[in-house]
């Protein structure tokens, strides 16, 4: 027999063909009919002479798996690629999105920083043009005139004035401190021809009321002066004790003050005294700074027996 697919002579018992080494047991081979011969008939079909037949279906088969291999591969490298684009583009508008806010913010910035100094060279030249960095400033509009700022004002503090009372210690005083006196002088003082008493006006603020200062000329003391002298302080108060404290009949003895004429800081008030051998206190309205204060004695109460003016003691009181 021929071999379907080379021709050649064969054993029909061969399961495959001893030329081409095919197989061609399963394949049922038609007789040759008589007269002509194997070359000129071809098992599948006529006009096909000797031409060797494919091998049914294989070759169909590997193309299909190639072409759909080659198509997938294909489809992958695109998405592929469409990603990568995606993903350059997306960054490209990302970052020239942020490009453009920065020099936007620097921008505004610049503008804003340009148009402060505008502003300061524009007050401080009166409202001129201004030539610099290349802002020209707006002159106002016809004759504008600036008002005066007006000064701030202070309260006026109120008058001086003092309460007075005699007796106890106002309450006023408790949370006060007492100021110390460094120096006083009178207008006069009182020499005796013994010389065992001392009047001179620092016996006003030694402590003792036994001593008292007493004034050394004709009269009833009226018109006298005495200043005193202290390190600066916001006095408040005043405790006096008026006439002469040695004894009770020396009290009535000799004149005392009635009325004063009280002088310190610049500020002066008049107080009135009763007749009385008692501690008479001055509260004033406010506190009056001061460094000194001046005694003018503008009225007395006459003595029994003598006309010297005494004072025994003198307390000043500050915050």
């Amino acid at each position: 027999m021929r071999c379907p697919y080379c021709g050649g002579e064969t054993d029909a018992n061969r399961p495959f063909c001893r030329h081409c080494g095919k197989r061609i047991d399963s394949i049922q081979v038609e007789p040759v009919p008589t007269g002509q011969t194997g070359g000129e008939r071809s098992p599948y079909g006529q006009g096909r002479g000797n031409s060797p037949a494919p091998y049914p279906g294989r070759g169909r088969e590997s193309r299909s798996r190639g072409d759909i291999l080659m198509i997938v591969i294909g489809v992958i490298l695109a998405l592929a690629a469409v990603g990568i684009a995606v993903f350059i583009l997306t960054h490209m508008i990302g970052d020239g999105t942020a490009v453009r806010r920065k020099e936007s913010t620097v921008t505004a910035e610049s503008k804003k920083t340009e148009s402060k100094k505008t502003e300061s060279r524009t007050a401080a030249n009166g409202g001129a043009e201004s030539q610099e960095a290349g802002t020209e400033a707006v002159a106002p509009s016809g004759d504008v005139t600036a008002e005066p700022t007006a000064a701030p004002t202070e309260t006026p503090l109120p008058a001086l004035s003092a309460s007075y009372s005699c007796g106890s210690m106002p309450g006023e005083i408790a949370s006060l401190f007492k100021i110390m006196i460094t120096g006083g002088e009178a207008s006069s003082e009182l020499h005796q021809k013994e010389g065992i008493y001392d009047n001179s006006p620092q016996m006003v603020y030694d402590g003792d009321p036994v001593t008292s200062w007493q004034h050394g000329t004709e009269g009833n003391g009226t018109g006298q002066q005495l200043r005193f002298t202290f390190n600066t302080a916001s006095v408040r108060a005043i405790c006096f004790k008026l006439g002469n404290w040695r004894t009770p009949d020396l009290y009535r003895q000799n004149s005392r003050p009635s009325r004063m004429r009280l002088t310190l800081g610049g500020e002066t008030v008049d107080v009135s005294f009763t007749d009385n051998m008692q501690n008479h206190y001055i509260v004033f309205n406010r506190p009056v700074p001061a460094a000194d204060i001046l005694i003018t004695i503008a009225a007395a109460y006459d003595g029994t027996d003598y006309n010297d003016c005494c004072i025994s003691e003198m307390e000043l009181y500050a915050e």
